[in-house]
């Protein structure tokens, strides 16, 4: 049965985000898609949390976590153009608290998850392992910079991106993860690997 659920729910990820690249290819169904954006992110989100299986007091610290500090770094970088640069957010995101989404705290829960899952598979050692989900973090910033743009999550003030603004990344990623590690969350490898790939082929399609 959990396999069964595993491959529906594989299948479910793959089309819903192949469907957002043809949604969003034209201009006729792109306004549509647009409106999607926030509940495909809490379907996803739903899906990833309801396939874990370890749920217990160190995972449930984990979620809280990781969505304060990086709904906190969101905070300072729109409101002091520090960390990031300067940028705020568009209204594609849906509901915003001080000018931040709600679901962007979502995201980055979501983002330490699957990296944190496909960097345990390659290395045992803490720092190693911890060091390539950051990468694998920063990387995915970097392809989903033109299309997050383009779709109007955010937008850079300057219209160009600080280099910093991916150090940041990769500074937060790997202290989030580092507390995922600490912590021993337990994630699902295989659903993780779909949710990256899957991520990385809807921002370069948007290209």
């Amino acid at each position: 049965m959990e396999r069964k659920e595993t491959r529906i729910a594989a299948i479910v990820i793959i089309v819903t985000y192949l469907v957002g690249i043809f949604g969003f290819a034209f201009q006729s169904t792109k306004s549509l898609f647009v409106i999607l954006v926030p509940f495909h992110l809490l379907l996803v989100f739903g899906i990833l949390m309801y396939l874990h299986k370890s749920w217990n007091l160190k995972f449930v610290i984990f979620l809280f976590l990781t969505f304060i500090i990086s709904f906190s770094a969101e905070y300072i970088g729109v409101h002091t153009g520090l960390l990031f640069g300067d940028y705020y957010y568009g209204n594609v995101l849906g509901l915003k608290l001080g000018g931040i989404p709600l679901l962007i705290g979502i995201n980055w829960i979501m983002l330490v998850y699957i990296t944190h899952s496909i960097s345990s598979y390659f290395s045992v050692n803490i720092l190693v392992s911890t060091s390539i989900a950051a990468i694998l973090m920063t990387f995915l910033d970097i392809i989903m910079e033109p299309g997050a743009i383009k779709l109007g999550f955010w937008h850079w003030t300057l219209n160009s991106i600080p280099v910093y603004n991916y150090v940041s990344w990769f500074v937060l990623s790997f202290l989030l993860t580092m507390g995922a590690k600490f912590l021993k969350v337990k994630t699902y490898m295989f659903i993780s690997l779909i949710v990256f790939i899957s991520q990385l082929m809807f921002f370069v399609a948007l290209y």
